[in-house]
């Protein structure tokens, strides 16, 4: 048996008032049907395990799928309405009925999309963020992070920094518990001498960032460097889209001051 629109609605009712005593006659009368309509619907839930039988409570099941359902339903409803420009009524009906006709695939496709267009306009909206702002924007989880190492001082039309190449590339951001961390892969780099006689090779062994105005110890993990996105000072970028971060570095190599000194660059980094 099928979960029809006029079910879920009695399971987000159920759902959202569970601190109150329900009866046959209240549900009808907030909900504005036959109490023998309330009786009907009311068994089909308990029989399909949404409800434990004779007490209008919700079962564990019944918790679960309304809680999925409704925050389904009410970020389709939100972006129906910040896209569209629709009713708040049109807007849930249709959000409604979209979540319980699609395709599990389908629906995730959408739901995802409709997650971003709401995170963007926020996100336009703020402005000037900084990194802990943004990790608070994404749920859990490991996303990529394009970037750019530029020189701290460069000429017209050498403005790349080696350090660019000692990276893999993208980075990571990861967020976890509202808190965002950039991981950094480090890579083997090879360097012609200023002599132009030899061929340097090495790795990053070191790397600080700049923070409130003081260079701090990178984390890292062999090969990967860990620093917070809070960081980072983002601004939105309306044009491309997108959000543009950046933090200063100071980075040393394995094979020593000798060849290659402690240098600093500047880390850009785009979210999309």
């Amino acid at each position: 048996m099928e979960l029809t629109a006029v079910k879920l609605n009695y399971l987000f009712l159920l759902y959202e008032k569970e601190e109150n005593v329900h009866t046959v006659s209240s549900l009808a009368k907030i909900l504005g049907v036959a109490k023998s309509t309330v009786s009907r619907t009311i068994h089909c839930l308990e029989e399909q395990g949404f409800l434990i039988k004779d007490t209008f409570l919700l079962t564990e099941y019944g918790k679960n799928t309304a809680r999925q359902y409704l925050e389904e339903r009410n970020i389709i409803a939100d972006w129906l309405m910040s896209e569209q420009h629709i009713s708040y009524e049109v807007a849930i009906h249709d959000a409604t009925a979209f979540i319980l006709s699609v395709s599990k695939d389908m629906k995730k496709i959408v739901l995802e999309k409709a997650r971003n267009a709401m995170l963007w306009e926020k996100i336009s909206k703020i402005g000037h963020l900084d990194g802990q702002a943004v990790a608070s924007l994404f749920a859990d989880g490991t996303y990529p992070l394009p970037f750019t190492m530029y020189r701290e001082k460069s000429g017209k039309h050498n403005f790349i920094s080696m350090s660019d190449r000692a990276f893999h590339h993208p980075a990571s951001f990861v967020v976890k518990n509202g808190i965002g961390m950039v991981h950094l892969l480090g890579r083997e780099i090879e360097e012609t001498s200023k002599l132009g006689c030899l061929k340097l090779k090495g790795r990053l062994v070191t790397l600080k960032y700049l923070w409130n105005h003081k260079y701090l110890l990178a984390g890292q993990d062999q090969s990967r460097f860990i620093i917070p996105l809070d960081s980072m000072e983002f601004h939105y970028n309306s044009e491309e889209k997108m959000l543009q971060g950046s933090v200063k570095l100071k980075m040393s190599c394995s094979v020593g001051t000798v060849h290659m000194p402690e240098s600093v660059a500047i880390m850009n980094v785009m979210i999309r």
